[in-house]
């Protein structure tokens, strides 16, 4: 398998669970500048050299439990206890494979519930990164996705309106996305819709727009721990006739910033022919 990279930009690389573990440290990942190839490295390699960044993506990514909307979790709903020392297993192979201990926290099919927030923190992870819901603890920051590389392009567009509020858009996209995707869907899933030159395409464009800066989730969090700001859209006191308005994003102003950045930034998005 080869993962492709573009050096200008950092890719969160989940690594794995247990039963595709073994070989993820080898992986070839080619870094390059759209299409100019600099250097092959292995996965392992590549995170410490800077290019990539990993994420521990649960124990054994099987179900365990359901968060309270009733979505299969490994991790929601189970006890705590069971939580850490699952946490704490993955935690030890991951590290094992790379040769250092992962900071963040991306759990299997996006759930937790506070449990997974204490035992997180507890472990001394620096950030959680999952669904739309926001469950904090402690000092671990939540970096939740706003969305999905279906609509990243749209989102991103929109948010520009809104730069008083300092957004920030979180692209979540999985391996079956892309048509080079080796398996084909299962039955219940869906079939891909994009491929990795779509993807070199859309990094093309973020590349282009002197707005937009591309970060890797553990910069972000750690300028939540240094105190920066970090709200989704639904904490924020705001009308909700304000509020609807708002496309997915996450917030990084102050709470009076956010307030006039969310107004102004509606007014513009209202504007005729503001595309």
């Amino acid at each position: 398998m080869q993962v492709r990279l573009i050096s200008d930009f950092n890719i969160e690389v989940l690594a794995g669970y247990l039963s595709n573990l073994a070989g993820a440290g080898r992986l070839t990942v080619t870094v390059g500048e759209f299409g100019q190839v600099i250097q092959c490295l292995t996965a392992s390699d590549a995170l410490h050299a800077g290019r990539i960044e990993v994420a521990q993506h649960g124990h054994t990514h099987l179900p365990r439990g359901m968060d309270g909307r009733g979505a299969q979790s490994e991790f929601a709903g189970v006890p705590v206890a069971q939580q850490s020392r699952l946490i704490a297993e993955g935690s030890e192979w991951l590290a094992s494979v790379f040769g250092s201990t992962a900071r963040g926290f991306v759990p299997p099919w996006n759930t937790y519930d506070r449990g997974t927030a204490q035992a997180l923190d507890q472990a001394g992870f620096e950030f959680l990164s999952a669904g739309e819901d926001v469950i904090r603890f402690g000092r671990l920051a939540v970096v939740p996705r706003t969305c999905t590389l279906r609509d990243a392009r749209t989102t991103v567009e929109r948010a520009t309106d809104f730069e008083l509020l300092a957004p920030l858009v979180v692209v979540v996209f999985q391996p079956d996305d892309f048509r080079e995707f080796k398996l084909p869907p299962a039955p219940d899933e869906p079939p891909p819709f994009t491929d990795l030159d779509e993807l070199d395409a859309l990094l093309r464009w973020l590349r282009g727009l002197e707005s937009v800066r591309v970060q890797a989730l553990g910069a972000i969090a750690a300028s939540v721990r240094r105190g920066q700001p970090l709200r989704a859209t639904s904490e924020l006191r705001l009308p909700w006739r304000i509020r609807k308005e708002l496309p997915p994003l996450l917030v990084q102003s102050g709470e009076w910033s956010a307030v006039a950045g969310a107004i102004l930034g509606t007014l513009r998005s209202r504007r005729p022919n503001n595309r």
